[in-house]
């Protein structure tokens, strides 16, 4: 198995969470990169607003799908659900790039 684990990192001063993936290092290829992050941070602006972003990225900095939204909750939310939906799709694809 490739994940070796999961944190889960949450900074209520900041409005992020960040969740990474941390690879077995048994598998790692010679990129030697271990961390696949995906990191929200949000801002809610008034009642009916918010500020949202996502990134799915790599330890070695690669970004491999973000978005950023300023809009009613409900389209944020949205957004939200179809960034972790492309995320899912394009996990596998990804992780392949720094395992054997």
């Amino acid at each position: 198995m490739e994940i070796n684990k999961i944190f889960i990192e949450i900074d209520n001063d900041c409005n992020k969470y960040i969740f990474e993936i941390m690879l077995n290092d048994r598998c790692l290829n010679e990129r030697d990169i271990d961390l696949i992050d995906i990191e929200i941070t949000y801002k809610i602006l008034n009642l009916n607003a918010t500020d949202l972003k996502g990134e799915f990225y790599a330890g070695d900095g690669n970004i491999y799908d973000s978005f950023h939204i300023i809009d009613k909750v409900n389209a944020a939310k949205d957004q939200l659900s179809r960034f972790l939906d492309r995320i899912l799709v394009m996990y596998d694809d990804i992780v392949k790039l720094y395992v054997k």
